[in-house]
């Protein structure tokens, strides 16, 4: 379980924030969030540019999850939202990208467990 941040920047589009993953060579384009992902993050950052979430492969209190629907397709997976601050949530599909299976240690899990902890 480990917190993360994403930040929006002045031209809309969303980011997670890894510089480890830079420092290892890796690209920033690598860290946009897109296909369903960003509009979630909108969503939950309500007009803010930085959503701090907490996200684990390991059910936790309070967690809502992510269930992944497909393998991997384009050096990514998609994920749908099962709940959303505790409520279920239906239709809402995102793509995940490789930086995903970087997070969780080489791994596209089959749940990702999530918490918004900050928004600002």
């Amino acid at each position: 379980m480990q917190q993360y941040r994403f930040y929006r920047e002045p031209d809309g589009r969303w980011y997670i924030d890894l510089p480890q993953y830079i420092e290892m060579g890796g690209d920033k384009a690598d860290l946009e969030m897109v296909a369903g992902a960003d509009t979630f993050l909108h969503v939950i950052g309500n007009g803010r540019d930085n959503v701090y979430a907490v996200l684990s492969d390991q059910p936790f209190d309070n967690a809502d999850q992510l269930h992944r629907v497909s393998r991997e397709v384009d050096s990514g997976s998609f994920y749908k939202l099962a709940t959303y601050q505790q409520k279920n949530v239906n239709d809402f599909e995102m793509w995940l990208c490789d930086v995903t299976a970087y997070v969780f240690n080489g791994e596209f899990p089959d749940i990702i467990y999530y918490k918004v902890v900050e928004v600002k």
